[in-house]
């Protein structure tokens, strides 16, 4: 089961199950602030935690493994590359644009 310490901190285990249980009343509800403080504590008291975020170069990997030819296929009425758009360019400006290109052509075909 658990590994037993050298020393008794704790008189007897109903006096641990009681520090215990009052470390767990005082912990947040939330389950991400909670595990945040709890890895805070253990860095400060020194036990080791293995990290549980995902390495980067994982994402590489499965970036990778998605843009080979073999594994994904271009579909029939499908662009093969996504554009996107800039998000200062809107409609004002496009409209604006088009409207001096059409002046623009109008004062061509007088000349």
């Amino acid at each position: 089961m658990s590994q037993q310490p050298t020393f008794r901190a704790y008189s007897s285990p109903q006096a641990l199950g009681k520090a215990v249980r009052k470390v767990k009343k005082s912990f947040p509800s939330s389950p991400r602030i909670k595990q945040a403080v709890m890895e805070k504590l253990a860095s400060q008291i020194g036990l080791l935690i293995p990290s549980t975020k995902p390495q980067k170069n994982n994402g590489l990997s499965v970036k990778a493994f998605y843009y080979r030819d073999d594994v994904s296929r271009q579909l029939p009425g499908k662009k093969d590359v996504k554009s996107i758009r800039n998000i200062e360019i809107n409609k004002k400006s496009t409209f604006a644009e088009t409207c001096v290109n059409v002046q623009l052509k109008r004062c061509i075909s007088v000349i």
